[in-house]
């Protein structure tokens, strides 16, 4: 129970509070503590950076490692230019200091809150989910690297796409897709997208939807991986 106050206390206490957006957020660890963690990093009075990542193992090990990699990429956000550049210093940093074979998928996006424009570097991660407005849904899947930590001298690109009003941004990490039954079937990408695009365009009742459904789904059985939702949006 400790340990896993101590790993509650690296993640944001609440959302960020910006007139025109709102965010939210949910991560529940499939042990005491586990690897997942978000993020939202407030880099001037106009941009906000969005984090979530996935530390490979379980427990305090992937703990312990996300609590570091979390802090360095605060600092490197706020010193590096854009998403691109502070991934690849973070990568090189983890390479240097690994010590047990550990690694860490991770998707960062800076928004800038007045124009709605959204730069994003993706190392491994899972792409995000952009709900439109109307109601459609599509999946961004900008061009990326390998996960953190694993190979010297990595370069990441970024891409920029716009958040319109009323758009949706969901990210997610693979425990909510992986999330399993008494029968051993998987949630699914497939009834995760189906829900999303049925779902109330608002990032809060976005994430209750989704997390609700998921555990509908789940019922009482044990989950293997940890599950962490961040949603975020333009208001009308």
């Amino acid at each position: 129970e400790f340990a896993r106050t101590v790993q509650e206390r690296f993640l944001p206490q609440r959302p960020p509070e910006i007139a025109s957006c709102r965010f939210s957020a949910h991560y529940t660890p499939a042990q005491e503590v586990g690897g997942d963690f978000y993020d939202f990093i407030l880099l001037d009075r106009d941009r906000v950076g969005i984090v979530i990542g996935d530390v490979s193992g379980k427990g305090v090990p992937a703990a312990l490692y996300m609590a570091k990699l979390g802090s360095d990429l605060r600092t490197l956000a706020l010193t590096e230019t854009n998403p691109a550049a502070a991934l690849q210093r973070l990568n090189s940093q983890l390479v240097e200091r690994s010590r047990r074979g550990m690694f860490a998928t991770l998707l960062y996006i800076e928004l800038d809150v007045p124009g709605g424009a959204m730069t994003i570097a993706n190392a491994g991660h899972l792409p995000p989910i952009i709900r439109k407005a109307d109601g459609t849904a599509k999946k961004f899947s900008p061009a990326g690297g390998a996960p953190l930590g694993m190979l010297a001298g990595m370069t990441f690109g970024q891409e920029t796409s716009m958040l319109d009003r009323g758009d949706t941004v969901i990210l997610y990490t693979d425990g909510i897709i992986e999330a399993m039954n008494a029968g051993e079937t998987l949630y699914g990408y497939e009834r995760f997208e189906a829900l999303i695009r049925k779902s109330p365009n608002d990032p809060e009742a976005m994430k209750s939807a989704i997390i609700d459904d998921v555990n509908r789904f789940t019922g009482l059985s044990p989950q293997h991986d940890d599950m962490t939702l961040v949603c975020f949006g333009a208001m009308k």
